[in-house]
């Protein structure tokens, strides 16, 4: 997969979790040894993604329980995530 971004590796990642996009804080998205490292939270699960940057396979996922009592406001602004 050609110029993979990290809104891209994004959208892959919550897709192969069945996550829909609204329902989701991204945390970390950075390139590093050409795979995405991804870190999603939702109100109740914190998810690791490890994203190939070549062809755009999943290739390692977590999932476990997590909640924050002060999560109030999801931004779903492109500034906020790091460019690798």
């Amino acid at each position: 997969m050609k110029n993979m971004t990290n809104m891209k590796a994004l959208e892959i990642a919550l897709n192969y979790a069945g996550i829909a996009d609204e329902e989701s804080l991204c945390i970390r998205n950075r390139l590093s040894d050409g795979l995405f490292e991804i870190t999603v939270r939702t109100i109740d699960r914190k998810y690791d993604f490890y994203v190939d940057a070549a062809d755009g396979d999943v290739r390692g996922f977590n999932a476990e329980p997590y909640y924050d009592r002060g999560l109030l406001c999801v931004c779903r602004d492109e500034r906020f995530y790091s460019a690798a």
